[in-house]
């Protein structure tokens, strides 16, 4: 009786693995290389707390920029803090939309904020996967990419998040130093 049911549980979890590996898309390649980006006009939220709930703040964001015809063509999460070192409550990040250019100050809500990050040199990652199991597929990828290439990757860390159809294609720009 406990043999079949030690049996049942395993089966059941390694149905519910391997269902979650193909459905989040873990076994998806990830494309690394080393590129130089055209500036990005951002308008965010800020953001405190893990990482992983960041998408409420890109709803706000996006919500506000359709309502007040902002073209928001990608959404994104900038990420300031190294999750590593730093305790859960105190990452810092910026969620929103990338538009084509900054918008007047007084068009923005009192708690949004704008910046344009100038062209600059990045590891880019793209990955086809779901963007939730991204930190565990591209970083590491990333990591090792950079490491072999000797080169140090350093915070922040900006996400962008293209939706196609059912599908969502995210661009990873790793801050790097040489």
């Amino acid at each position: 009786m406990v043999k079949w049911f030690f049996l049942f549980l395993f089966g059941g979890l390694a149905t519910i693995a391997v269902s979650l590996y193909f459905k989040l898309g873990a076994y998806k390649d990830v494309q690394v290389q080393i590129k130089t980006v055209d500036p990005m006009h951002l308008i965010y939220k800020k953001h405190f707390g893990g990482y992983h709930k960041i998408s409420s703040v890109i709803d706000v964001v996006e919500s506000w920029a359709l309502k007040n015809d902002v073209e928001c063509f990608e959404s994104f999460g900038l990420y300031i803090d190294d999750p590593k070192s730093t305790d859960e409550d105190r990452l810092r990040s910026e969620g929103g939309c990338v538009t084509r250019a900054l918008l007047p100050e007084a068009q923005l809500p009192v708690d949004f904020g704008q910046k344009k990050i100038e062209s600059k040199e990045y590891i880019v990652a793209e990955f086809d996967g779901s963007p939730a199991i991204g930190p565990f597929v591209v970083y590491p990828r990333a990591n090792e990419w950079a490491e072999q290439n000797r080169i140090k990757i350093i915070p922040p860390t900006i996400e962008s998040y293209k939706v196609e159809g059912q599908k969502v294609i995210t661009t990873y720009y790793f801050n790097i130093e040489r």
